[in-house]
């Protein structure tokens, strides 16, 4: 009889399961198109505005305060057929702009909708969870540690060819940026300068041009190289304090991103606490990755940040109320991608990394990894 109840829960739970899916799906194509018409809708804005100033200060509908004398009495009826044509296309403007405005007023209504949906989708699937017997949740708890058993092995075997590709991944970088931005344009310079001498002979003005490219060039080749040096480097001041760096990087994305709600939680008891410089920069640097991953990508106007730092142990959580992340989001982004860098790193320093969410939830990301001295 347990078995039966199971497998119709387990009927009922995929069935539910892929009606989240798909009305996410709905949502997050939906969103994408509002948020295309909404940047359309401000383009327009932008273009009524600059032509109600065009307007006001070339055009003139009205020649009262001119007379026969006047200079620009000639210029009247330039003047009106000017007015005409940009009332014309004012006109054809604010109609696209109240048909953008009904297309968005339309599609809004439609995502409050859709969200309604997904948040009962969403308690269906808290709800079948708490209903499922205890052999049955043995049984499938048993299958997935078995799976994740498989997946761990399978990253513990991929590890280091991982680490080995990123790292060749960043050399070649490194060398095509030497090649394209230091020694192409020295050379360029090197053969400009072998003429030099016979133009402040032959053409002294080209001569002075001439000069004026080579002094150019070595301008752009030395903030090129300054770049480099920056990202060798890395550019965090290791010398603060920990919890310091860390009220400083979250001002900087408050800074940055006005339009979200930054909320941060920085637990660090210990305000002279002694780590390592490697663990502060691998930190820093996969803080880093995650906040720009955010708002390149979640559409998140909150996020809530929980970091606690001791002796023995740096423990991170960030979530966003965004669109989520799909659970194969290694498999769908390119290798060489930050998130790629971001487990490798975590894995270097002997720590663990979960990612997961949906739209609901959003995204969660947690990293947490012992200090080794």
């Amino acid at each position: 009889m347990e078995s039966v109840v199971g497998e119709n829960l387990e009927v009922v739970r995929q069935a539910n399961s892929q009606m989240l899916s798909y009305f996410q799906s709905i949502y997050i194509t939906s969103l994408e198109s509002l948020q295309s018409l909404k940047s359309e809708s401000f383009e327009v804005d932008v273009k009524i505005e600059e032509l109600e100033k065009t307007k006001n200060i070339y055009s003139f509908k009205t020649n009262d305060s001119k007379n026969i004398f006047s200079p620009l009495a000639a210029g009247t009826s330039s003047e009106h057929q000017r007015s005409r044509i940009i009332d014309t296309q004012l006109h054809d403007l604010y109609g696209a702009k109240a048909a953008l405005s009904a297309k968005i007023a339309t599609m809004e209504q439609e995502l409050s909708s859709i969200k309604d949906k997904l948040d009962i989708l969403g308690k269906a699937a808290k709800s079948l969870g708490q209903l499922s017997d205890d052999s049955f949740s043995a049984d499938v708890k048993e299958e997935s540690d078995v799976e994740e058993n498989t997946e761990d092995s399978k990253k513990e075997v991929n590890h280091g060819y991982n680490i080995l590709m990123l790292e060749e991944f960043h050399n070649e970088q490194m060398a095509h940026m030497l090649e394209r931005f230091v020694k192409e344009p020295l050379s360029g310079n090197r053969n400009k300068q072998e003429v030099i001498g016979w133009l402040l002979k032959s053409d002294v003005d080209r001569a002075r041009v001439t000069l004026d490219e080579i002094d150019k060039n070595t301008g752009e080749v030395l903030e090129c190289v300054e770049d480099l040096i920056k990202r060798l480097r890395h550019p965090i001041d290791i010398k603060q304090p920990v919890w310091m760096m860390l009220d400083d990087f979250i001002t900087r994305y408050r800074d940055l991103h006005p339009e979200c709600v930054i909320e941060a939680d920085i637990d660090c008891p210990e305000t002279d606490i002694s780590i390592p410089p490697i663990v502060i920069i691998t930190m820093m640097q996969s803080l880093t990755e995650v906040f720009e991953n955010v708002f390149k990508h979640s559409n998140a106007n909150k996020l809530t940040v929980k970091i606690i730092i001791s002796n023995r142990l740096v423990d991170v959580f960030v979530n966003d109320n965004g669109v989520g992340i799909q659970d194969n989001y290694l498999d769908t982004s390119k290798w060489y991608s930050g998130l790629h860098r971001l487990h490798e790193a975590i894995y270097l320093l002997d720590g663990k990394l979960k990612i997961d969410g949906n739209l609901l939830s959003g995204t969660n990301v947690r990293f947490s990894f012992p200090i080794k001295r």
